[in-house]
């Protein structure tokens, strides 16, 4: 029995999730990022997944060219998905032309990481990959996934392989446009069912602990209180009170507390920074809306940080160089 399973990405755009599920879907496979930059549908993507039970795993596109790189990569998506609970693998996909004489290293030290972790983890590649460059036997007890588009699969060993995609060009009700299509073989969730994603660790006190934080774009507590240390407020107690509801829906970890018309304090001590040194983001209104966000990433830019193009939106990426900013000029 093959089960239906799509892996989605930031390419689909913003899918009707009820519409899939009712299209016979049982799973999804959700890309996290590509190297270090986070697809920007990945929260959405999962938190739909999970609302609906749509089973659920993630993939990241690595970019590791060692074994540190690969062990990087491997902690950011786990942390990533901690909230998410998967119950189908975590995957690197590993094809990127610059990993042809690494491949065996790279795979070895995620999987490596992800049984530290107590997750399932597994590979993703394409068919050349797995003849090539990928020795599939070496890594036989794990989940591999590989991508083929044929009326057959034409690997070595099929039965190595628990799932595979034979289109990029499906079509599915609620995603506008073509979408990968996978055969699944294995039903991960269960018999023996994967160990629940970890949670993060849980950070204790209200203090800035002083370490290096996560540069992981989840723009958390610790994060926050990094902040409000940068800026000097009184409060350092990790949290941006006062924000319109939903203001943090793409960062499940930074919570708006304590919604008051007066917006928060941490927040007008940002926007009095930024209009201090020459951004302008308009009234010090204490919302950490479009105006606000868009100086920041102008700010970020200017001192050697790369947000792209200022749009506005601090998502991952964006809140990926503020940590980094924040890691450099608060020790």
């Amino acid at each position: 029995m093959a089960y239906k399973v799509i892996d989605v990405s930031s390419w689909q755009g913003v899918i009707d999730w009820d519409k899939v599920k009712k299209d016979g879907v049982v799973g999804a496979i959700v890309r996290y990022g590509d190297g270090d930059i986070v697809d920007n549908k990945f929260i959405r993507n999962m938190k739909e997944c999970k609302r609906l039970g749509i089973h659920v795993g993630s993939y990241i596109y690595s970019r590791a060219t060692t074994r540190a790189m690969a062990r990087d990569e491997a902690n950011r998506i786990i942390r990533a998905c901690a909230p998410f609970s998967c119950d189908l693998p975590i995957y690197i996909d590993c094809e990127w032309s610059g990993q042809a004489s690494v491949a065996n290293s790279i795979c070895d030290e995620f999987l490596a990481v992800c049984n530290e972790r107590g997750v399932k983890g597994g590979i993703y590649a394409n068919l050349n990959w797995f003849n090539n460059y990928i020795n599939p036997n070496r890594f036989a007890k794990y989940p591999l996934w590989i991508a083929q588009y044929y009326k057959v699969l034409q690997a070595r060993d099929p039965s190595l392989f628990g799932m595979w995609q034979y289109s990029s060009e499906g079509r599915v009700r609620g995603i506008s446009g073509n979408v990968d299509m996978n055969h699944l073989y294995i039903a991960y969730w269960d018999g023996i069912k994967p160990t629940p994603t970890p949670a993060p660790i849980p950070e204790e006190g209200t203090e800035d602990d002083g370490k290096p934080l996560v540069e992981d774009g989840l723009f958390g507590k610790k994060s926050v209180r990094r902040m409000q240390k940068w800026l000097g407020t009184a409060a350092k107690d990790g949290w941006i009170s006062g924000q319109k509801p939903g203001a943090y829906d793409f960062q499940p970890n930074l919570t708006a507390v304590d919604y008051e018309d007066g917006g928060s304090p941490t927040i007008k001590a940002l926007q009095n920074y930024l209009k201090n040194h020459g951004y302008d983001c308009g009234d010090a209104d204490g919302f950490f809306g479009f105006n606000t966000i868009y100086a920041l990433q102008e700010f970020l830019n200017d001192k050697g940080f790369n947000c792209g193009d200022p749009d506005g939106t601090f998502g991952y990426h964006t809140a990926i160089e503020f940590q980094r900013f924040l890691n450099k000029v608060v020790k």
